[in-house]
């Protein structure tokens, strides 16, 4: 069996790279075509885009930022998927047996270059890593559910006309998407749920697979001290791509941070804010505090070390589906605080293995944080949340649910 994955790009961390290597180890041919990637792998393809798609992107890209600049959007994640390359003709996808698509937005893979693809006859997967699929621009809803009805009048564009460019944009989908010939995957059970409700992949066959990690690579703590006993307590914030984005919730945590300050002067003189994500060194929301900027996290092994060391991660997410930060810092052993939003308490269980606040609540999440300081007694919460990833997302787990989906669709 030979199956080809496609997405934009691929780092350390990138959910398309470790399920091709997962395949690999199970005995499953896989190879991947990427526009840019920072890694040195076997069975990497990196397209290079010619005279003709440069071009005819640019001027595409051109329209778009001129559509998108007329709206008083929110600065959140929006792609048009007007424009692409056509790689229907590559040996790497002829000589395939299916053909696994997943991040295609940016320039990657457009309407039509997906209709192409349809036309090979070949199983199409598509891996739902965010909403964008099934909306029409929006990677993050933030519980929009105009999806349902085709959008228009979209929320984040702050925009009344039932006819914008999102109902545009979602109609394009309509027009080149082809549901029966699409089998959708989801990774986590929030998405599946959104899924089966839209009208372009409601009637497309529809499955649940999560995400694979390496839980040997992510292990658990060498050592563990009470809370109570330790002179500093170490809390870890920041996300793989960037903590500026909106939706990452960075001024909740700080309105979680500032309360914590004065419900709970003592312990926040013990607090050491450790914050990855970002290249600012200096955080004067944080003033108070000492904090630590540990940057941009480029290898696996660093970021496993970063929560080893961490006491709590706070994710305080207000959309996301099932983060790869939070999954890895479970399996390090490292509670997690977070909201009770989308994917994410499908691995943070409530007081089990950290604490799921109430949705956009900074004082539910500060008292969240005080919980776990006073309840991972000999770290119980920690081990069970690592219990939990192993039992739900190791890797020749998911391998063997992919190779058994795989295996439905010859």
């Amino acid at each position: 069996m030979k199956v080809v994955h496609l997405t934009n790009s691929i780092n350390h961390s990138s959910a398309p790279l470790r399920l091709v290597k997962a395949l690999s180890k199970a005995g499953v041919e896989s190879s991947i075509i990427v526009f840019s990637s920072n890694q040195d792998i076997d069975n990497q393809y990196r397209y290079k885009k010619n005279i003709f798609d440069r071009l005819s992107n640019h001027i595409i890209s051109k329209k778009e930022v001129k559509i998108i600049d007329s709206y008083n959007r929110e600065e959140l994640p929006f792609s048009f998927g007007g424009s692409g390359v056509d790689l229907s003709k590559l040996k790497e996808i002829r000589q395939a047996d299916i053909i696994h698509l997943h991040w295609i937005s940016g320039q990657f893979l457009s309407y039509k270059s997906i209709e192409k693809l349809m036309r090979l006859g070949k199983p199409i997967v598509w891996t739902f890593h965010d909403s964008w699929p099934m909306t029409g621009g929006c990677h993050v809803r933030y519980g929009c559910d105009r999806f349902m009805i085709g959008c228009g009048k979209c929320p984040e564009l702050n925009s009344e006309d039932e006819n914008d460019i999102t109902s545009h944009i979602f109609k394009q989908k309509q027009k080149y998407y082809h549901a029966e010939n699409i089998v959708t995957v989801s990774p986590s059970k929030w998405m599946y749920e959104n899924v089966c409700k839209s009208p372009l992949f409601g009637k497309s066959r529809n499955f649940q697979i999560g995400n694979p990690l390496d839980t040997e690579l992510f292990s658990g703590k060498e050592s563990f001290v009470d809370f109570d006993l330790k002179d500093k307590l170490n809390i870890l914030f920041g996300s793989s791509g960037t903590i500026s984005s909106k939706y990452k919730g960075y001024r909740y945590f700080v309105d979680a941070m500032n309360i914590l300050k004065k419900r709970n002067p003592a312990l926040s003189e013990r607090i050491v804010i450790n914050i990855f994500g970002t290249t600012e060194t200096i955080f004067p929301d944080l003033n108070g505090y000492e904090t630590k900027s540990l940057g941009y996290i480029n290898s696996d092994e660093e970021m496993a070390q970063a929560y080893r060391e961490a006491d709590i991660y706070v994710f305080p997410s207000l959309d996301d589906n099932l983060p790869g930060t939070v999954m890895e810092c479970l399996s390090c052993e490292t509670p997690v605080v977070c909201f009770d939003t989308c994917g994410i308490p499908e691995m943070v269980k409530h007081k089990e293995n950290g604490y799921v606040a109430r949705f956009k609540d900074s004082e539910d999440l500060e008292a969240g944080i005080e919980w776990v300081w006073n309840n991972n007694i000999e770290n119980k919460l920690g081990k069970e949340g690592r219990n939990i990833i192993i039992s739900a997302y190791k890797l020749n787990k998911i391998a063997k649910e992919y190779l058994e989906f795989y295996r439905t669709l010859k």
